[in-house]
């Protein structure tokens, strides 16, 4: 009996262990839609998805100088995507419990596709960036996963993940 206990306390700690570093319930924004164009005047704005399922949008066209971007390596700090969800309006709109399961459970392998090679396509089009988020708890960074990105140049997340999700982006805001 005792060693049943050894066995189930350990396997509750690695498997608690194995999740404190990506955690849904304390990733606060999941899901963006971002859409820049400086040809014919500038336009950058978006729509942002949170845990809950909120809807937020937002339209930083005239001050994006508040609006804090990914590094280098595609993270941003849990402070700057808290400056980013304050320049947003939250909707009316708020994504089912369902739904939002579904597409969150897809993160993770869609960040493990790979991205193709950028190909530019078109002119005067802009860029819209479909991406999905993870939260670290271990450093207190998101970490973003391009799923796809249309205009000017397009990039394509080979994940079939990637896809499910970015469809789904697609449809809502569109």
């Amino acid at each position: 009996m005792h060693i049943k206990s050894l066995t189930l306390a350990f396997l509750t700690l690695l498997f608690c262990a194995c999740n404190d570093d990506v955690n849904f319930s304390t990733n606060k924004v999941l899901f963006e839609v971002h859409h820049v164009n400086y040809a014919w005047g500038y336009t950058n704005t978006g729509t942002m998805i949170d845990s809950a399922g909120y809807v937020y949008t937002f339209d930083i066209s005239k001050n994006d100088a508040s609006w804090k971007t990914s590094d280098k390596n595609d993270e941003i700090s849990e402070t700057d995507m808290k400056n980013n969800l304050s320049l947003c309006s939250k909707t009316t709109n708020q994504i089912s419990a369902d739904s939002l399961n579904h597409f969150s459970s897809l993160i993770v392998k869609a960040s493990q596709g790979t991205l193709t090679e950028p190909q530019t396509v078109m002119a005067d089009a802009g860029m819209t960036i479909y991406a999905a988020y993870i939260f670290n708890n271990a450093t207190g960074r998101y970490k973003k996963v391009l799923l796809y990105q249309w205009g000017d140049v397009q990039i394509r997340n080979t994940s079939p993940e990637a896809d499910e999700i970015a469809d789904w982006l697609m449809r809502l805001t569109y």
